[in-house]
């Protein structure tokens, strides 16, 4: 145990910290740095301080891990393409979900009376260059289908959904070959400037077959009558594609289809004639459909550990920490926190402890470090926030970890979990009262299996690469649970 800083250093921290102690633990992780954040989110008993201190010689059980899949549903962006990672392996991600409408329909179908006709029908996809993964010029092969089974809004979908029997794989209703830099600019698609403005809104589009285009043309009054009527009618669409130049490490792009400039639109047109049925002229129209939040919205994924990621070992050096249910670090905690139990005993209020051992917890830090030279964050973006989940044992469904207090109410146990760009590491601590839950209540916290995995998970690629506690280049960053306490008269 080593010490850390002394009492006249402790009360200048304690006036200095007092308005940030008011605030609780949370603002402490990101506002007070080094000694600060050693104040905790207790009021100490200042005229009775010797001194703070901290210990950090307890290990954590990790090990690498692949999710296999999780819930992937409701998504605000769809994923699609093919990326080759060189440390966490091969991912390919597609989308399949439904459209609505978007409005009335004019005079409730689009042929209702003689003179009518269909031009064609497009789906568009928006996205931004910032959202493009790896190789900008990688070409894919899209390919849409349209689904004769309707998704079911009400049931949950998982990244490994099957869908089998779902639509006609020998029957696109569009497909052609297309990179991240084939966008759409007015009525022409080509390569151009625009891409290098990185907040622009950029198109794909895609024609859909006469077939399609006419059957949506054809649909009748109660079909069009409203969003679920249309949903029954046309069931949705899947997604997918296949990457075509196998040398390039491929790309994932991400679409915003809850945008307004993502949909399908059929073009038709209203031919007038003269009463010696001479054409004077065409009236053009179009009609758009939306996928919206009333609409089933689904990304599938599959990872394939090609990356050499060492899993089924304890304590590997590094943990890798993927979305789109790939790698994910799972770790326990050391029975050796339970020799803490006498010091979470102590009351605060009373400036007393019921062993009598004059020790008081501050506070449990839980710091992971980031591995730049394999995270490699400028290529690759880091997870903004990563959190940590523990394994429900009936469901076996991730869950965020949560504690009965002493006033009765169930509080998540630990917070922080935000990337901090400056220090490149993780942050979480033990919430005000979790330690004491775990030790006074014989919680056996080492018998739960806990899980870091990033924010977002399911519509978003990003990874990173952290420091265990096995990590040998540096002894600064090896990954600790890290006890600050007080020692007292």
């Amino acid at each position: 145990m080593k010490k850390n800083i002394t009492k006249a250093d402790f009360n200048r921290l304690l006036k200095s910290c007092l308005a940030l102690l008011l605030i609780g633990n949370t603002a402490l992780i990101t506002s007070c740095d080094d000694k600060a954040s050693e104040i905790g989110g207790n009021i100490l008993p200042e005229k009775e301080i010797v001194g703070v201190y901290n210990y950090n010689e307890m290990a954590l059980s990790t090990n690498n891990i692949f999710m296999g899949k999780i819930q992937s549903d409701d998504v605000d962006y769809a994923l699609l393409g093919q990326l080759k990672d060189t440390e966490f392996g091969n991912t390919k991600a597609d989308f399949f979900g439904q459209l609505t409408i978007g409005s009335k329909v004019p005079n409730g179908s689009f042929k209702p009376y003689e003179g009518y006709r269909v031009d064609s029908a497009k789906i568009f996809l928006t996205f931004q260059k910032a959202w493009v993964v790896g190789d900008t010029v990688a070409k894919h092969k899209v390919s849409i289908y349209r689904l004769d089974q309707m998704p079911d809004k009400k049931q949950n979908y998982y990244s490994d959904t099957d869908l089998t029997g779902w639509y006609d794989p020998s029957s696109p209703i569009a497909e052609r070959v297309m990179t991240a830099k084939d966008i759409l600019k007015g009525a022409k698609e080509k390569r151009d400037s625009v891409w290098n403005i990185s907040k622009h809104d950029q198109q794909w589009a895609f024609k859909l077959n006469d077939e399609t285009a006419n059957y949506l043309f054809n649909l009748d009054k109660e079909s069009l009558a409203s969003r679920e009527s249309f949903m029954e009618a046309f069931k949705g669409i899947y997604i997918t594609s296949q990457q075509e130049d196998a040398s390039s490490i491929g790309s994932l792009m991400k679409f915003d289809i809850l945008n307004k400039k993502s949909y399908m639109t059929l073009y038709y047109s209203y031919i007038r004639k003269d009463k010696y049925n001479e054409i004077i002229d065409t009236l053009k129209y179009n009609f758009s459909f939306y996928f919206n939040h009333e609409a089933a919205r689904v990304n599938r994924f599959t990872n394939q550990n090609t990356g050499g990621i060492e899993t089924g070992t304890v304590n590997p050096q590094y943990l890798y920490v993927q979305s789109l249910a790939g790698s994910a670090t799972q770790f326990r905690f050391p029975k050796d926190i339970y020799n803490w139990a006498d010091s979470v005993k102590y009351d605060w209020d009373q400036h007393s402890n019921s062993n009598d051992n004059k020790i008081g917890i501050s506070t449990v830090d839980l710091i992971f470090h980031i591995d730049t030279a394999q995270s490699k964050p400028k290529r690759y973006t880091l997870p903004s926030e990563l959190q940590i989940k523990q394994k429900n044992t009936k469901t076996g469904k991730l869950e965020t970890p949560t504690f009965l207090t002493t006033s009765g109410s169930y509080e998540q146990a630990f917070i922080g979990g935000v990337v901090n760009y400056n220090t490149l590491t993780y942050h979480f601590r033990f919430a005000r009262g979790f330690l004491e839950s775990v030790l006074l209540n014989d919680d056996k916290i080492f018998e739960r299996e806990f899980y870091l995995v990033p924010s977002s998970s399911k519509s978003e690629y990003t990874r990173v690469v952290l420091n265990s506690n096995a990590t040998i280049n540096s002894e600064d960053k090896r990954l600790k649970l890290d006890i600050k306490y007080v020692k007292f008269h």
